[in-house]
């Protein structure tokens, strides 16, 4: 059992914990995940090119909007997405390989 996998036992209850294993969350590497730190609607991301800012963006915006444990304890209705030109969020945030499309 990974560390990921022994958070989920230890903190959800039935399908969710179940359920989580198998969401991106389930094969992150621990840095990119915030076990052992309080929710927060805000979150800078810092790192070198390749190292997984753009995914972790999006599966974090994913998990805000589905209310999945550990980065929402409830659905977000409304999410901002900010970036330097609306022409970059749309081609790197949405459209790009690791966008939320």
């Amino acid at each position: 059992m990974n560390s990921q996998q022994a958070w989920a036992a230890a903190n959800l209850k039935g399908r969710l914990a179940l359920q989580i294993p198998d969401e991106w969350f389930g094969h992150a590497r621990v840095p990119q995940y915030p076990v052992g730190a309080r929710l927060r609607d805000t979150w800078l991301v810092m790192g070198g090119r390749g190292c997984g800012k753009t995914r972790l963006g999006a599966e974090w915006v994913n998990a805000l909007v589905r209310g999945l444990p550990p980065f929402a304890e409830q659905r977000y209705k409304r999410i901002a997405l900010v970036g330097e030109t609306l022409a970059d969020v749309r081609e790197v945030m949405i459209e790009g390989p690791s966008g939320l499309l």
